[in-house]
């Protein structure tokens, strides 16, 4: 398994990067990555060292809690999108057909980045506004969060 596929599924990890290599702690849920890293518990779910390559944290779960420490174990970035808001879109595509998809706002607790997620994309924007202009115009719709 990749890197990327086990940090999606996963509901938390610490990931540690040295040299060339990522060793990634892998929990169920924030709560247990908490009592690893402040209360020195062993509860993980997984271990794992993987090759160096880079990562994309738009497609994590939400309310998953991703740390990313150097080889000095200093926090370089976290991780943690909390969902605004759920829903169904009924649209029209492009060849004039109606469709609906099943889509999802959460914002990052850390970087305050908005994402738009559905089963096939995942994109992050730098404001609300930016992902409410672009809900508009991939759906011709307005959207309320």
């Amino acid at each position: 398994m990749i890197l990327q596929e086990r940090i999606n599924e996963l509901g938390s990890g610490i990931l540690i990067i040295n040299n060339s290599k990522i060793e990634l702690i892998g929990f169920t849920c924030p709560e247990r990555l908490y009592d690893y890293y402040n209360n020195h518990m062993q509860c993980y779910f997984s271990m794992g060292i993987y090759d160096l390559k880079p990562l994309d944290f738009t497609y994590i779960q939400n309310n998953a809690l991703f740390i990313v420490e150097d080889k000095n174990l200093v926090t370089t970035s976290k991780h943690y999108f909390k969902l605004l808001k759920k829903d169904t879109v009924k649209y029209k595509t492009k060849d004039k057909k109606y469709t609906s998809k099943v889509y999802s706002i959460s914002k990052n607790e850390y970087t305050n980045k908005y994402r738009y997620k559905d089963m096939e994309i995942s994109i992050l924007f730098d404001t609300k506004e930016d992902l409410l202009k672009y809900f508009k115009e991939r759906f011709n719709k307005e959207i309320v969060f």
